[in-house]
């Protein structure tokens, strides 16, 4: 079991979910990722983003890993920017 943002739910680590940028703060970096196949969301910092852009638009659909962040609150990393979905 594995904590989110909209509660626990059963994930394997290697896996990689599909989704779309739902925020992004150009500011801060920070942002959120809905995940599509578990309608969850999950945290970033731009640092995640493979491409090394530190940049991305609301909207954009994303491939990406999760690992565990503060208070064990799982959050998006390896984000990979896809064409579409």
């Amino acid at each position: 079991m594995i904590k989110g943002l909209q509660g626990d739910f059963i994930y394997n680590l290697d896996s990689v979910l599909i989704g779309f940028v739902s925020s992004f703060d150009e500011k801060t970096g920070l942002g959120e990722i809905t995940a599509k196949e578990i309608n969850q969301k999950f945290k970033f910092h731009a640092v995640c983003i493979k491409d090394a852009s530190r940049s991305i638009e609301i909207g954009s659909p994303v491939c990406f890993k999760l690992k565990p962040g503060p208070e064990d609150i799982m959050t998006a990393s390896e984000i990979i920017k896809l064409n579409e979905i």
